[in-house]
Protein backbone atom coordinates (compact mmCIF):
# COMPACT_ATOMS: atom_id res chain seq x y z
CA UNK A 1 0.00 0.00 0.00
CA UNK A 2 1.65 3.06 -1.11
CA UNK A 3 2.44 6.03 1.66
CA UNK A 4 0.16 9.10 1.86
CA UNK A 5 1.02 12.20 3.43
CA UNK A 6 -1.83 13.63 6.18
CA UNK A 7 -4.02 16.37 5.27
CA UNK A 8 -4.54 17.33 8.70
CA UNK A 9 -2.98 21.38 8.93
CA UNK A 10 -1.68 20.27 12.66
CA UNK A 11 1.55 19.17 12.52
CA UNK A 12 1.19 16.81 15.56
CA UNK A 13 -1.44 15.16 13.18
CA UNK A 14 0.67 15.02 10.07
CA UNK A 15 3.99 13.79 11.85
CA UNK A 16 2.00 10.82 13.02
CA UNK A 17 0.24 10.41 9.78
CA UNK A 18 3.55 9.57 8.30
CA UNK A 19 5.20 8.47 11.58
CA UNK A 20 3.01 5.69 11.80
CA UNK A 21 3.81 4.03 8.50
CA UNK A 22 7.88 4.16 9.96
CA UNK A 23 6.79 2.48 13.34
CA UNK A 24 4.43 -0.31 12.50
CA UNK A 25 6.87 -2.67 9.82
CA UNK A 26 9.47 -2.37 13.53
CA UNK A 27 6.65 -4.33 14.94
CA UNK A 28 5.01 -6.14 12.08
CA UNK A 29 8.42 -7.42 11.00
CA UNK A 30 9.85 -8.83 14.19
CA UNK A 31 9.12 -12.56 13.40
CA UNK A 32 9.96 -13.52 10.00
CA UNK A 33 11.88 -12.39 7.35
CA UNK A 34 9.31 -11.09 4.50
CA UNK A 35 7.37 -8.76 7.14
CA UNK A 36 11.25 -7.55 7.47
CA UNK A 37 11.83 -6.48 4.39
CA UNK A 38 8.56 -5.07 3.39
CA UNK A 39 9.66 -3.18 6.55
CA UNK A 40 12.73 -1.81 4.80
CA UNK A 41 10.72 -1.06 1.70
CA UNK A 42 8.00 0.99 3.41
CA UNK A 43 10.34 2.69 5.79
CA UNK A 44 12.42 4.00 2.92
CA UNK A 45 9.51 4.81 0.64
CA UNK A 46 8.06 7.14 3.80
CA UNK A 47 11.49 8.75 4.18
CA UNK A 48 11.64 9.17 -0.22
CA UNK A 49 8.33 10.72 0.43
CA UNK A 50 8.39 12.72 3.34
CA UNK A 51 11.77 14.29 1.60
CA UNK A 52 10.31 14.98 -2.15
CA UNK A 53 7.06 16.68 -0.66
CA UNK A 54 9.49 18.80 2.06
CA UNK A 55 11.55 20.25 -0.76
CA UNK A 56 8.64 21.04 -2.68
CA UNK A 57 6.77 23.00 -0.13
CA UNK A 58 8.55 26.53 -0.63
CA UNK A 59 11.67 28.34 -0.67
CA UNK A 60 11.74 30.03 2.94
CA UNK A 61 13.82 28.07 5.17
CA UNK A 62 12.43 28.64 8.74
CA UNK A 63 12.63 26.38 11.33
CA UNK A 64 9.33 27.73 13.85
CA UNK A 65 8.32 24.90 15.40
CA UNK A 66 9.55 22.09 17.41
CA UNK A 67 7.80 18.43 19.01
CA UNK A 68 4.83 19.21 21.73
CA UNK A 69 6.60 17.77 25.24
CA UNK A 70 4.30 14.38 25.36
CA UNK A 71 5.86 13.92 21.39
CA UNK A 72 9.17 14.22 22.26
CA UNK A 73 8.83 11.63 25.01
CA UNK A 74 6.75 9.36 22.96
CA UNK A 75 9.56 9.62 20.11
CA UNK A 76 12.50 9.02 22.62
CA UNK A 77 10.71 6.14 23.82
CA UNK A 78 9.91 4.85 20.65
CA UNK A 79 13.47 5.30 19.61
CA UNK A 80 15.18 3.15 22.32
CA UNK A 81 12.60 0.68 21.42
CA UNK A 82 13.18 0.91 17.63
CA UNK A 83 16.71 0.65 18.36
CA UNK A 84 16.66 -2.47 20.46
CA UNK A 85 14.63 -4.15 17.24
CA UNK A 86 17.98 -3.78 15.55
CA UNK A 87 19.86 -6.03 17.16
CA UNK A 88 19.49 -9.98 17.26
CA UNK A 89 17.10 -11.86 17.95
CA UNK A 90 15.16 -9.59 15.82
CA UNK A 91 17.53 -8.15 13.69
CA UNK A 92 15.57 -5.69 12.01
CA UNK A 93 18.99 -3.70 11.13
CA UNK A 94 16.80 -0.94 9.54
CA UNK A 95 15.11 0.02 12.33
CA UNK A 96 18.46 1.97 14.02
CA UNK A 97 17.81 4.28 11.57
CA UNK A 98 14.17 5.26 12.95
CA UNK A 99 15.39 5.33 16.19
CA UNK A 100 18.26 7.34 16.16
CA UNK A 101 16.18 10.05 13.81
CA UNK A 102 13.70 9.86 16.39
CA UNK A 103 16.14 10.71 18.78
CA UNK A 104 17.39 13.25 17.20
CA UNK A 105 14.21 14.73 15.95
CA UNK A 106 12.86 14.44 20.08
CA UNK A 107 16.20 16.58 21.28
CA UNK A 108 16.20 19.27 18.59
CA UNK A 109 15.89 22.87 19.61
CA UNK A 110 15.96 21.21 23.88
CA UNK A 111 17.49 22.68 26.43
CA UNK A 112 20.78 20.37 27.28
CA UNK A 113 19.22 19.11 30.51
CA UNK A 114 15.74 17.85 28.46
CA UNK A 115 17.86 16.60 26.10
CA UNK A 116 19.58 14.72 28.58
CA UNK A 117 16.09 13.43 29.81
CA UNK A 118 15.36 12.36 26.53
CA UNK A 119 17.89 10.64 25.88
CA UNK A 120 18.63 8.86 28.92
CA UNK A 121 14.52 7.76 28.52
CA UNK A 122 15.73 6.09 24.58
CA UNK A 123 19.00 4.53 26.63
CA UNK A 124 16.32 2.52 29.05
CA UNK A 125 14.25 1.66 26.34
CA UNK A 126 17.29 -0.09 24.83
CA UNK A 127 19.72 -1.11 27.50
CA UNK A 128 17.24 -2.74 30.05
CA UNK A 129 16.40 -5.46 27.86
CA UNK A 130 19.27 -5.86 26.06
CA UNK A 131 21.04 -6.53 28.56
CA UNK A 132 18.29 -8.53 30.64
CA UNK A 133 20.31 -11.82 30.21
CA UNK A 134 22.93 -10.44 32.48
CA UNK A 135 20.11 -10.66 35.18
CA UNK A 136 19.82 -14.43 34.51
CA UNK A 137 22.15 -15.76 37.31
CA UNK A 138 22.69 -12.43 39.37
CA UNK A 139 19.04 -10.39 40.15
CA UNK A 140 17.64 -7.82 38.61
CA UNK A 141 19.45 -5.29 40.03
CA UNK A 142 23.06 -5.62 38.59
CA UNK A 143 21.38 -6.08 35.69
CA UNK A 144 19.49 -2.34 36.41
CA UNK A 145 22.49 -0.87 37.22
CA UNK A 146 24.17 -1.53 34.17
CA UNK A 147 21.76 -1.22 31.84
CA UNK A 148 21.24 2.51 33.78
CA UNK A 149 24.69 3.29 33.32
CA UNK A 150 24.29 2.20 29.69
CA UNK A 151 21.49 4.67 29.47
CA UNK A 152 23.53 7.52 31.09
CA UNK A 153 25.79 7.44 28.05
CA UNK A 154 22.24 7.96 25.57
CA UNK A 155 21.62 10.67 28.34
CA UNK A 156 25.10 12.64 27.49
CA UNK A 157 24.02 12.50 23.87
CA UNK A 158 20.99 13.31 23.57
CA UNK A 159 22.38 16.56 25.61
CA UNK A 160 25.36 17.15 23.11
CA UNK A 161 22.34 16.81 20.29
CA UNK A 162 20.21 19.43 22.01
CA UNK A 163 23.38 21.26 22.56
CA UNK A 164 24.19 21.64 18.84
CA UNK A 165 20.44 22.78 17.68
CA UNK A 166 22.49 26.33 17.18
CA UNK A 167 25.18 24.71 14.58
CA UNK A 168 22.02 22.92 12.56
CA UNK A 169 19.68 25.63 13.02
CA UNK A 170 22.42 27.68 11.32
CA UNK A 171 23.63 24.78 8.95
CA UNK A 172 20.72 22.67 8.15
CA UNK A 173 22.73 20.53 5.63
CA UNK A 174 25.27 19.46 8.97
CA UNK A 175 22.47 18.14 10.86
CA UNK A 176 22.85 14.17 9.63
CA UNK A 177 27.24 14.49 9.71
CA UNK A 178 26.94 16.46 13.42
CA UNK A 179 24.22 13.45 14.42
CA UNK A 180 26.97 10.98 12.93
CA UNK A 181 29.67 12.13 14.69
CA UNK A 182 28.31 12.41 18.12
CA UNK A 183 26.76 8.66 17.92
CA UNK A 184 30.29 7.42 17.45
CA UNK A 185 31.96 9.67 19.38
CA UNK A 186 29.91 8.55 22.46
CA UNK A 187 30.29 5.13 21.55
CA UNK A 188 34.00 5.73 22.00
CA UNK A 189 33.19 7.04 25.65
CA UNK A 190 31.27 4.34 26.26
CA UNK A 191 33.91 1.81 25.04
CA UNK A 192 36.62 3.08 27.50
CA UNK A 193 34.81 4.32 30.57
CA UNK A 194 34.83 3.30 33.50
CA UNK A 195 36.55 0.50 34.10
CA UNK A 196 37.76 -0.05 30.38
CA UNK A 197 34.27 0.36 28.99
CA UNK A 198 31.82 -1.54 27.93
CA UNK A 199 30.71 -1.35 23.96
CA UNK A 200 27.73 -3.93 24.10
CA UNK A 201 25.15 -2.22 22.22
CA UNK A 202 26.78 -0.64 19.50
CA UNK A 203 24.60 0.48 16.45
CA UNK A 204 27.54 -1.11 14.30
CA UNK A 205 26.75 -4.47 15.91
CA UNK A 206 23.22 -4.15 14.64
CA UNK A 207 24.56 -4.15 11.02
CA UNK A 208 26.22 -7.18 10.22
CA UNK A 209 23.62 -8.11 7.85
CA UNK A 210 22.84 -4.59 6.76
CA UNK A 211 24.99 -3.13 3.59
CA UNK A 212 27.17 -0.75 5.29
CA UNK A 213 28.81 -3.64 7.61
CA UNK A 214 31.38 -2.85 4.49
CA UNK A 215 32.43 -0.23 5.45
CA UNK A 216 33.91 -2.08 8.95
CA UNK A 217 36.76 -2.78 6.15
CA UNK A 218 37.85 0.63 5.90
CA UNK A 219 37.18 1.90 9.11
CA UNK A 220 36.14 -0.52 11.76
CA UNK A 221 32.98 -0.15 13.79
CA UNK A 222 33.00 3.49 14.58
CA UNK A 223 33.06 3.60 10.85
CA UNK A 224 29.59 1.85 10.59
CA UNK A 225 27.61 3.73 13.38
CA UNK A 226 29.09 6.85 11.91
CA UNK A 227 27.41 6.01 8.77
CA UNK A 228 24.39 4.27 10.37
CA UNK A 229 23.67 7.73 11.83
CA UNK A 230 24.22 10.03 9.33
CA UNK A 231 21.73 7.92 7.42
CA UNK A 232 19.49 8.48 10.22
CA UNK A 233 20.30 11.84 10.19
CA UNK A 234 18.65 12.39 6.65
CA UNK A 235 15.77 10.54 8.09
CA UNK A 236 15.87 13.30 11.05
CA UNK A 237 15.52 16.26 8.41
CA UNK A 238 12.62 14.46 6.41
CA UNK A 239 10.68 13.73 9.31
CA UNK A 240 11.40 17.59 10.44
CA UNK A 241 10.81 19.21 7.30
CA UNK A 242 7.21 16.91 7.05
CA UNK A 243 5.93 17.56 10.46
CA UNK A 244 7.46 21.20 11.51
CA UNK A 245 7.52 23.46 8.09
CA UNK A 246 11.54 23.03 7.43
CA UNK A 247 10.93 24.34 3.90
CA UNK A 248 12.93 24.40 0.60
CA UNK A 249 16.12 22.83 2.19
CA UNK A 250 15.56 18.99 2.34
CA UNK A 251 16.25 18.10 -0.74
CA UNK A 252 20.18 19.64 -0.96
CA UNK A 253 20.57 18.38 2.59
CA UNK A 254 19.91 14.83 1.36
CA UNK A 255 21.80 15.86 -1.64
CA UNK A 256 24.93 17.30 0.24
CA UNK A 257 25.32 14.90 2.92
CA UNK A 258 24.55 11.35 1.19
CA UNK A 259 28.16 10.77 -0.14
CA UNK A 260 29.08 10.80 3.54
CA UNK A 261 28.01 7.05 3.06
CA UNK A 262 29.98 6.57 -0.03
CA UNK A 263 45.08 -1.29 15.58
CA UNK A 264 44.03 -1.69 18.27
CA UNK A 265 40.43 -2.82 18.02
CA UNK A 266 38.53 -5.57 20.28
CA UNK A 267 36.22 -8.02 20.31
CA UNK A 268 33.48 -8.08 23.61
CA UNK A 269 33.06 -11.32 24.11
CA UNK A 270 30.79 -11.83 27.77
CA UNK A 271 32.94 -9.37 29.74
CA UNK A 272 36.34 -10.32 28.26
CA UNK A 273 38.09 -8.22 25.86
CA UNK A 274 40.18 -10.23 23.17
CA UNK A 275 42.75 -8.88 21.25
CA UNK A 276 42.10 -9.00 16.97
CA UNK A 277 43.29 -8.18 14.12
CA UNK A 278 46.81 -8.83 15.02
CA UNK A 279 49.45 -8.12 12.42
CA UNK A 280 50.55 -11.67 12.04
CA UNK A 281 47.13 -13.59 12.63
CA UNK A 282 45.35 -14.80 10.18
CA UNK A 283 42.18 -15.91 11.76
CA UNK A 284 40.44 -14.81 14.57
CA UNK A 285 38.96 -17.27 17.13
CA UNK A 286 36.64 -16.98 19.84
CA UNK A 287 36.36 -19.33 22.86
CA UNK A 288 33.09 -18.74 25.22
CA UNK A 289 31.01 -20.45 27.59
CA UNK A 290 27.36 -18.99 27.18
CA UNK A 291 25.98 -21.00 30.06
CA UNK A 292 24.61 -18.40 32.10
CA UNK A 293 23.37 -16.41 29.53
CA UNK A 294 21.04 -16.95 26.74
CA UNK A 295 19.68 -17.17 23.01
CA UNK A 296 19.29 -13.60 22.17
CA UNK A 297 22.83 -12.77 24.15
CA UNK A 298 25.00 -15.63 22.04
CA UNK A 299 23.25 -14.16 18.62
CA UNK A 300 24.36 -10.40 19.63
CA UNK A 301 27.95 -12.18 19.94
CA UNK A 302 27.80 -13.62 16.67
CA UNK A 303 26.87 -10.40 15.56
CA UNK A 304 29.87 -8.64 16.71
CA UNK A 305 31.99 -11.34 15.64
CA UNK A 306 30.90 -11.08 12.05
CA UNK A 307 31.72 -7.02 12.33
CA UNK A 308 35.00 -8.21 13.13
CA UNK A 309 36.00 -10.29 10.41
CA UNK A 310 35.11 -7.37 8.00
CA UNK A 311 36.98 -5.23 10.15
CA UNK A 312 40.12 -7.17 9.69
CA UNK A 313 39.66 -9.26 6.81
CA UNK A 314 39.90 -12.20 8.41
CA UNK A 315 37.94 -15.45 8.79
CA UNK A 316 36.14 -16.24 12.05
CA UNK A 317 35.73 -18.99 14.35
CA UNK A 318 33.17 -18.74 17.13
CA UNK A 319 33.14 -21.62 19.54
CA UNK A 320 31.52 -22.42 22.52
CA UNK A 321 30.78 -25.07 24.58
CA UNK A 322 26.99 -24.70 25.19
CA UNK A 323 25.76 -21.53 23.22
CA UNK A 324 26.11 -20.99 19.76
CA UNK A 325 28.86 -22.23 17.79
CA UNK A 326 29.75 -21.03 14.11
CA UNK A 327 32.37 -20.13 11.03
CA UNK A 328 32.29 -16.66 9.41
CA UNK A 329 33.82 -15.37 6.32
CA UNK A 330 36.14 -12.63 5.93
CA UNK A 331 33.23 -10.98 4.18
CA UNK A 332 31.04 -11.84 7.60
CA UNK A 333 28.63 -14.36 5.50
CA UNK A 334 27.66 -17.10 7.95
CA UNK A 335 28.62 -20.62 7.03
CA UNK A 336 27.99 -22.76 9.62
CA UNK A 337 25.89 -22.16 13.26
CA UNK A 338 25.02 -24.43 15.79
CA UNK A 339 21.65 -23.81 17.75
CA UNK A 340 22.17 -22.44 21.10
CA UNK A 341 22.82 -25.30 23.91
CA UNK A 342 22.82 -27.90 21.11
CA UNK A 343 24.74 -30.46 21.07
CA UNK A 344 26.44 -30.92 17.50
CA UNK A 345 30.01 -31.19 15.52
CA UNK A 346 31.52 -28.46 12.40
CA UNK A 347 33.74 -29.51 9.92
CA UNK A 348 34.58 -27.25 7.60
CA UNK A 349 37.58 -25.70 6.33
CA UNK A 350 38.89 -22.65 7.10
CA UNK A 351 41.14 -20.41 4.59
CA UNK A 352 43.54 -18.35 6.54
CA UNK A 353 43.84 -14.74 5.28
CA UNK A 354 47.08 -12.66 5.38
CA UNK A 355 45.16 -9.48 3.45
CA UNK A 356 45.18 -6.88 5.68
CA UNK A 357 42.38 -4.20 5.38
CA UNK A 358 42.44 -0.04 5.86
CA UNK A 359 40.35 -0.82 9.23
CA UNK A 360 43.23 -2.19 10.27
CA UNK A 361 46.08 -0.36 9.33
CA UNK A 362 44.50 2.50 10.58
CA UNK A 363 43.32 1.17 14.02
CA UNK A 364 42.03 3.71 16.30
CA UNK A 365 42.64 6.77 14.11
CA UNK A 366 38.83 6.66 13.07
CA UNK A 367 37.56 6.67 16.12
CA UNK A 368 39.96 9.98 17.31
CA UNK A 369 38.98 11.69 14.34
CA UNK A 370 35.14 11.25 14.64
CA UNK A 371 35.63 12.17 18.66
CA UNK A 372 37.41 15.65 17.99
CA UNK A 373 34.81 16.15 15.61
CA UNK A 374 31.92 15.52 17.51
CA UNK A 375 33.90 18.14 20.71
CA UNK A 376 34.46 20.64 17.69
CA UNK A 377 30.64 20.70 16.98
CA UNK A 378 29.61 21.04 20.41
CA UNK A 379 32.71 24.23 20.75
CA UNK A 380 31.22 25.47 17.63
CA UNK A 381 27.22 25.35 18.57
CA UNK A 382 28.83 26.88 22.04
CA UNK A 383 30.20 29.64 19.95
CA UNK A 384 27.40 30.37 17.83
CA UNK A 385 25.07 30.19 20.56
CA UNK A 386 26.83 32.84 22.58
CA UNK A 387 26.89 35.09 19.78
CA UNK A 388 22.90 34.97 19.53
CA UNK A 389 22.48 35.40 22.89
CA UNK A 390 24.61 39.09 21.89
CA UNK A 391 22.34 42.33 21.59
CA UNK A 392 22.52 43.62 18.34
CA UNK A 393 23.03 47.33 18.04
CA UNK A 394 20.02 49.29 16.71
CA UNK A 395 20.49 51.24 13.17
CA UNK A 396 20.02 54.34 15.92
CA UNK A 397 22.48 53.30 18.36
CA UNK A 398 24.77 52.73 15.45
CA UNK A 399 24.61 56.35 14.20
CA UNK A 400 25.36 57.70 17.47
CA UNK A 401 28.52 55.40 17.51
CA UNK A 402 29.23 57.01 14.64
CA UNK A 403 28.65 60.52 15.92
CA UNK A 404 30.90 60.22 18.62
CA UNK A 405 34.19 58.70 16.48
CA UNK A 406 33.87 61.69 14.36
CA UNK A 407 33.52 64.20 16.93
CA UNK A 408 36.79 62.50 18.74
CA UNK A 409 38.38 62.95 15.20
CA UNK A 410 38.08 65.81 15.03
CA UNK A 411 39.07 67.72 18.49
CA UNK A 412 42.11 65.59 18.38
CA UNK A 413 45.21 67.43 18.06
Amino acid sequence: MPWRPSTGADATGRCWGGLSWCVLPVAAGLGHGAGRRRGAEQLMSVVDAMASDAADAGPEAVLSRRPRPWLAVAFSALAGVAMLAAFPPYGLWWAALLGVALLAVAVHRRRARVGALLGGLAGLGLFVPLLSFTGLQVGWAPWFLLAGLQAGFLAALGAAAAATSALVDRRPWSWPLVAGVLWAGQEALRGRVPFGGFPWGRLAFSQADAPAAGLAALGGAPMVTFAVAVAAGLVAVALWSWCWGWQGVARPVWQRTSAALAGAVTVVVGGLVVPAGAADGRSIVVQTNNATFNTAQAEQQLAMIRLRAVEHGRPAVMASTVGISAVVAPDGALRDATRFNTAAVIVREVRLSARTTVATRLGVLPEVAFAVAALSALVLALVLRTRSSLPRPTPASRGRSSHRIGDASTDAP
